[in-house]
């Protein structure tokens, strides 16, 4: 049985998509495992996916796809549609969140900044 992986470069990635029978998490694990680029001219105007959540297996017809609310496994309801998460943005929301809290923490006063020019 083949375990389940997870995307390296969308860590919230939902779905996988299966492209001339192959299936990849984002565009960016197409371009490592085939060199090139994901062309959106180049997909079929079918695409199966797989949903990551209840492993069950569905059609998207991209000729409409994006023009409906249509961002949903059909079978489950999971979401799929999301803003990617990479491990940049994740990092960077931690900092700014770690900040935020060490300044409210250690800033008890009111702090003011006079701007002379």
């Amino acid at each position: 049985k083949k375990s389940q992986r997870m995307c390296k470069h969308i860590i919230n990635a939902q779905v996988s998509l299966n492209l001339n029978g192959k299936w990849y998490d984002c565009h960016e694990c197409y371009f490592e495992l085939e060199g090139k680029a994901l062309e959106l001219g180049d997909l079929p105007t079918s695409i199966p996916m797989a949903c990551k959540k209840c492993r069950q297996l569905f059609q998207k017809d991209m000729r409409i796809f994006g023009t409906t609310d249509d961002e949903t496994c059909p079978h489950c309801g999971n979401r799929f549609m999301l803003p990617a998460m990479t491990p940049k943005s994740c990092l960077l929301a931690e900092a700014n969140h770690f900040l935020n809290v060490a300044l409210s923490d250690n800033l008890k006063i009111p702090m003011s900044i006079d701007i002379q020019i």
